[in-house]
């Protein structure tokens, strides 16, 4: 079947279709990129931001209780003497027994201490 064949109503009618198809498809993929950028710019500057800023709280208020006690080891005065003293294996059960308390007051499941001696790195 060849085009001139065809009256010219039904070649405008074919032609007509097409660039409606054409236009509405051209249409329909503007559309999906406009949504996209949209709902893009709205992960990265809305959605994002917000979860991480939440995930970090979650994450600080989970550690900062981990951290605290570290601190506390950190400055106890009962070790540093311990270990200002030389670290002597003479205090050992005193130091374990204090490290279990400390263990119990923070709710932790292990609490150690390393030490740097003459006979290497002691761990309790």
């Amino acid at each position: 079947m060849s085009w001139r064949v065809l009256s010219i109503r039904s070649r405008m009618f074919i032609v007509t279709g097409l660039m409606l198809v054409i236009f509405s498809l051209i249409f329909t993929v503007k559309q999906t990129v406009t949504n996209l950028d949209q709902q893009l710019g709205q992960l990265q500057n809305e959605t994002l931001p917000t979860y991480l800023q939440s995930l970090s709280a979650q994450i600080s208020s989970e550690i900062k209780p981990f951290i605290t006690a570290s601190q506390m080891m950190a400055n106890d005065q009962f070790i540093q003497q311990w270990i200002d003293n030389g670290s002597s294996d003479d205090n050992l059960p005193l130091i374990e027994q204090h490290l279990k308390t400390i263990r119990s007051s923070i709710g932790s499941d292990v609490t150690f201490i390393t030490v740097n001696s003459p006979e290497g790195t002691e761990y309790s």
